[in-house]
């Protein structure tokens, strides 16, 4: 059969087929016989020896403290999503971490303490816990990771710096205070705080925005609003008004 679809005759000289020649069967032989081929050589090759599985480039996470519960189990109320990792905020006030292990990894302190909000920076995360006061974990580069002692109302992770408001409304910034970023207006009260990438901003109890900080591309601009939300990027201010319209800068 090998000889005869190679082009093999008796007593007759080697003439190679051209593929237009091929039949449908003749085709799907030639197909069968080359993969029994390639397993037989395949087999010789490794002496019989089992094929083992892929290896998996992943780092497990050991401990189920530092991984989101799996889908369908503990809800989460809050998500907080940072550059190395992100941590979510389970009902009843317990973190879960996922991302960078070394600077996200389980802690005796994710372990024993609740928190009612979450926020992640630059491989750092802070929890506001319920008796409104701050603790931070991960990096300690320029003491992002050291808030200020007090009871706070929000508290949010920028890239290398954090902001909280404390009960009065004022703002407290720490980490890096290059251009300013960790030194808010004094005298202004707000009712929302975000830290950036190299800014800050708030929201005055007239919705008025208030930034302070880097403004390389204008994103540390004042604004009269009315806002009654916002959030900050890289070097980007965005901010929703009462009625649902979103403005950026």
């Amino acid at each position: 059969m090998l000889k005869l679809l190679f082009g093999i005759r008796a007593n007759r000289q080697v003439m190679p087929l051209r593929p237009e020649r091929l039949s449908f069967n003749q085709s799907l032989a030639l197909a069968l016989t080359a993969l029994v081929l390639s397993l037989a050589l395949a087999g010789a090759c490794s002496n019989n020896a089992p094929i083992e599985p892929a290896t998996s480039t992943a780092i497990p996470i050991a401990d189920s403290a530092s991984s989101p519960p799996p889908a369908g189990s503990t809800p989460l109320l809050q998500i907080g999503v940072g550059r190395d990792g992100q941590c979510g905020l389970q009902e009843g006030g317990r973190v879960v971490c996922q991302g960078n292990d070394y600077y996200l990894r389980p802690t005796l302190l994710l372990d024993t303490t609740r928190f009612q909000q979450v926020t992640v920076g630059r491989e750092y995360a802070c929890g506001r816990r319920f008796d409104e006061t701050i603790a931070c974990w991960g990096s300690s580069e320029y003491g992002k990771n050291a808030p200020p002692p007090g009871q706070f109302t929000s508290v949010d992770a920028g890239k290398q710096h954090a902001c909280a408001l404390d009960t009065a409304g004022y703002a407290q910034c720490w980490g890096w205070d290059w251009d300013g970023r960790t030194t808010p207006p004094a005298g202004i009260a707000f009712t929302d705080i975000a830290a950036g990438g190299v800014h800050s901003c708030g929201l005055t109890p007239k919705g008025a925005l208030q930034c302070w900080g880097n403004n390389s591309l204008g994103q540390a601009n004042a604004h009269s609003g009315p806002f009654q939300s916002l959030s900050l990027g890289l070097r980007n201010t965005c901010a929703l008004r009462p009625d649902g319209a979103a403005w950026c800068q």
